[in-house]
């Protein structure tokens, strides 16, 4: 089925009375906030983590975004407490735990380093914070699943860290020939002090041409349909952590 046709059952894409006709930003560095919580400074540990629920009206800005614009880049999109705690998950692991970014799935990805230079690590529900933020994904599924008939089925997502230097060339992340594909692939951004001149900017390629760039900054959340917007990472000067992950559909 042609993206977005058969999920949002709006105007088809092509058509120049499309909502995605129209001129988009070409530049997120410093997106539009949320009213929400600061992240000024990592609560204790011992503070719990509140329902792995989606926000409503997180959602619904969501929703209306990828059914617009087919990507959407929402700031301050989960509860502190949950960003501190994915921080500390991703900043706290050994630099030796994190292998090399393969091209391909999961399983059987082949490392091609002048094509991506990060390292992953790939996340299981064996600890608090990831229990969490995977209640969270699958909140959100069966939620923009009610209100955009997206048919998601499930979601897979590794942490992301970007050493001085990495980067990610443009690339597709659909894969072709496979049972259950990637529809909606995701971004969760961890990086506290990230400031402009950093790089690490994931730059999405639109359909019409242009570009949007939006900056690795804590607590924003990306989503956009995974076959129809090329994207790449541009290089870091900084160290940078984020959680890539990705919806997949029959």
């Amino acid at each position: 089925c042609e993206p977005c046709n058969w999920s949002l059952g709006r105007t088809p894409l092509g058509s120049p009375d499309h909502p995605r006709a129209r001129p988009l930003p070409r530049a997120l560095t410093h997106p539009p906030s949320k009213a929400g919580p600061t992240p000024s400074s990592t609560p204790p540990s011992s503070e719990p983590l509140p329902p792995a629920l989606v926000d409503p009206s997180i959602v619904e800005d969501l929703a209306d975004r990828l059914r617009d614009d087919g990507f959407a880049v929402i700031p301050d999109a989960l509860p502190n407490v949950a960003l501190c705690a994915l921080e500390r998950l991703a900043t706290d692991r050994p630099d030796h735990e994190f292998d090399p970014g393969g091209i391909g799935r999961a399983a059987d990805g082949r490392v091609h380093e002048h094509v991506r230079s990060d390292r992953v690590i790939w996340i299981d529900p064996d600890g608090d914070a990831t229990r969490w933020f995977l209640d969270w994904a699958e909140s959100l599924r069966s939620e923009l699943n009610r209100r955009l008939y997206l048919g998601l089925v499930d979601y897979e997502c590794h942490l992301a860290w970007y050493p001085v230097g990495s980067f990610y060339r443009r690339h597709l992340d659909a894969f072709e020939g496979t049972a259950e594909s990637r529809r909606l692939s995701t971004v969760l951004y961890l990086n506290r002090a990230w400031s402009p001149g950093d790089g690490g900017e994931l730059v999405i390629h639109r359909p019409d041409g242009e570009s949007t760039t939006v900056a690795p900054t804590f607590g924003t959340f990306v989503a956009f349909l995974s076959d129809e917007f090329p994207h790449e990472v541009l290089p870091t000067a900084v160290s940078r952590h984020s959680i890539a992950g990705w919806f997949r559909g029959r």
